[in-house]
């Protein structure tokens, strides 16, 4: 925190020049991945947790998606989200959820839910397809050119202790 006052200038040059030329950078997009335990003692791979903060780029991600998309996609596709909302959290979906089940509760015997967690789909979702969407909405193009940069030439490394395993790009 000591430094913030200092680099919050050149941070932001860094992020207007990355949106405004629509390129991140590439070290922006190397993910290095540490996993972390979920639970002591580890006894399988599924006990850890792959954790990878690729801090300005989320940053950046957050600016463009509150200024340039959030705006552009309709409320009522968004009313059910929770993600990239100032409100929206796992506690938020949690609360959402009880209060409708409780609601239906109240005259039903029963409620079905089902609940789907896309925060994995971006993974395996058709960029190109994504893309052609993408290009239908009042998007800038230097904002549509950085989300084709961002979805491109995504290295990855798991670090472990020490040792650093590098992957082939993803996406």
């Amino acid at each position: 925190m000591l430094a913030a006052r200092e680099l919050r200038n050149i941070i932001s040059v860094l992020i207007n020049y990355s949106v405004n030329e629509g390129c991140v950078p590439s070290t922006w997009k190397h993910a290095v991945i540490t996993p972390v335990p979920k639970v002591k003692p580890v006894t399988k791979i599924a006990d850890l947790r792959p954790i990878s903060v690729p801090v300005f780029l989320r940053i950046t991600e957050r600016l463009v998606t509150r200024k340039h998309l959030l705006p552009v996609i309709p409320n009522e596709n968004l009313r059910d989200q929770f993600a990239y909302k100032l409100s929206g959290s796992t506690t938020s979906a949690l609360v959402s959820l009880t209060d409708t089940v409780g609601r239906l509760l109240e005259v039903n015997k029963y409620v079905r839910c089902i609940m789907i967690d896309f925060s994995k789909a971006f993974d395996t979702v058709n960029h190109e397809i994504l893309l052609s969407k993408l290009e239908k909405f009042p998007i800038p193009a230097n904002i549509l050119k950085w989300i084709i940069s961002l979805s491109t030439d995504r290295p990855q490394s798991t670090k472990v202790n020490t040792v650093v395993c590098v992957h082939l790009s993803l996406l």
